[in-house]
Protein backbone atom coordinates (compact mmCIF):
# COMPACT_ATOMS: atom_id res chain seq x y z
CA UNK A 1 0.00 0.00 0.00
CA UNK A 2 1.44 3.38 -1.00
CA UNK A 3 1.07 6.16 1.54
CA UNK A 4 0.02 9.51 0.12
CA UNK A 5 2.46 12.37 0.79
CA UNK A 6 0.62 15.33 2.30
CA UNK A 7 1.79 18.92 2.42
CA UNK A 8 2.16 20.24 5.99
CA UNK A 9 -0.49 22.76 6.97
CA UNK A 10 -0.92 25.01 9.99
CA UNK A 11 -4.42 25.71 11.25
CA UNK A 12 -5.36 28.50 13.64
CA UNK A 13 -8.61 28.07 15.57
CA UNK A 14 -9.90 30.47 18.21
CA UNK A 15 -11.98 27.96 20.14
CA UNK A 16 -11.35 26.06 23.36
CA UNK A 17 -9.94 22.56 22.88
CA UNK A 18 -10.94 19.88 25.39
CA UNK A 19 -7.59 18.25 26.10
CA UNK A 20 -9.03 14.92 27.32
CA UNK A 21 -11.10 14.47 24.18
CA UNK A 22 -8.33 15.80 21.94
CA UNK A 23 -5.62 13.40 23.10
CA UNK A 24 -7.91 10.37 22.71
CA UNK A 25 -9.27 11.59 19.37
CA UNK A 26 -5.89 12.38 17.81
CA UNK A 27 -4.22 9.24 19.18
CA UNK A 28 -6.96 7.13 17.60
CA UNK A 29 -6.92 9.08 14.34
CA UNK A 30 -3.14 8.77 13.99
CA UNK A 31 -3.20 5.01 14.62
CA UNK A 32 -6.19 4.51 12.31
CA UNK A 33 -4.34 6.46 9.59
CA UNK A 34 -1.45 4.00 9.78
CA UNK A 35 1.09 6.08 11.70
CA UNK A 36 3.41 4.39 14.17
CA UNK A 37 2.93 6.26 17.48
CA UNK A 38 6.20 5.88 19.42
CA UNK A 39 5.36 8.10 22.38
CA UNK A 40 2.99 10.76 23.65
CA UNK A 41 3.70 13.69 25.99
CA UNK A 42 1.43 16.46 27.24
CA UNK A 43 1.74 19.45 29.53
CA UNK A 44 -0.71 21.90 31.12
CA UNK A 45 0.47 25.46 31.61
CA UNK A 46 -0.47 27.67 34.55
CA UNK A 47 -2.82 29.51 34.49
CA UNK A 48 -4.03 28.23 31.10
CA UNK A 49 -2.64 26.51 28.03
CA UNK A 50 -2.01 22.99 26.84
CA UNK A 51 0.51 21.33 24.56
CA UNK A 52 0.74 17.75 23.37
CA UNK A 53 3.25 15.93 21.22
CA UNK A 54 2.94 12.58 19.45
CA UNK A 55 6.30 11.23 18.35
CA UNK A 56 5.69 9.15 15.24
CA UNK A 57 7.93 6.70 13.45
CA UNK A 58 7.36 8.84 10.38
CA UNK A 59 7.64 12.34 11.94
CA UNK A 60 5.65 14.07 14.71
CA UNK A 61 2.26 15.65 15.42
CA UNK A 62 1.86 18.56 17.84
CA UNK A 63 -1.12 20.33 19.38
CA UNK A 64 -0.67 23.69 21.15
CA UNK A 65 -3.17 25.97 22.82
CA UNK A 66 -2.43 29.40 24.16
CA UNK A 67 -5.20 31.89 24.80
CA UNK A 68 -3.33 35.09 23.96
Amino acid sequence: MMRQILKAQIFNYNEFINQDLSSDFYSGALKKSGFNVISFQEHNFDPVGYTALWLLGESHFALHTFPE
